[in-house]
């Protein structure tokens, strides 16, 4: 079978002409379906990268918000340890007996104590919590940057099929424009 490059190299007689431009405008028509669906995959994909971005602009904001309660966490403890220690010297000022005076140290240490435990065990899981979000956000982002290099090689191969013609594999004018 002829190819139409090689029928336009080889000159066309003037009852050829119509199946010829049928066959150019056939094949212009398909190029422009091809570039239309490459539109529309690249839409999609700027839609669910946008989507991907507000979700982890939502992680991001839920691990801020999980800081921000560590924050307050510590500010907590610290003034409870301070109000421990305020009421342990207000015990030593007012004691009389040297046993009770004992008893109520022993009783303040141990509450520190525990409280501080409890604290260090709070942290912890907070710190499990926040490294597994971390994890979470650094396999999107992973995902997000192979996604968006894939769609970087698509769109070169589409902008050097745009600029080249269908017909003869040459430059067209929009690559000269």
């Amino acid at each position: 079978m002829i190819t139409l490059r090689d029928r336009l190299l080889v000159g066309l007689e003037e009852e050829e002409m119509p199946p010829v431009l049928d066959e150019l405008v056939e094949l212009v028509g398909g190029a422009r379906r091809r570039a239309e669906e490459e539109r529309e995959k690249v839409e999609r994909f700027l839609l669910q990268l946008t989507n991907r971005l507000g979700q982890l602009g939502l992680a991001l904001e839920g691990i801020q918000f999980q800081g921000g309660e560590i924050l307050q966490e510590h500010r907590a403890i610290g003034e409870s340890v301070t109000g421990e220690v305020t009421d342990l010297h207000a015990s030593v000022a007012s004691a009389s007996d040297l046993e009770d005076l004992k008893q109520n140290i022993s009783r303040r240490l141990a509450q520190i104590q525990k409280r501080l435990r409890e604290q260090r065990e709070l942290e912890h899981r907070r710190e499990q919590a926040l490294q597994d979000s971390v994890s979470r956000l650094k396999e999107r982002i992973g995902e997000m940057e192979r996604e968006s290099d894939r769609l970087q090689q698509q769109v070169n191969e589409a902008r050097n099929q745009a600029f080249r013609d269908a017909l003869t594999g040459l430059h067209n004018r929009t690559a000269y424009d």
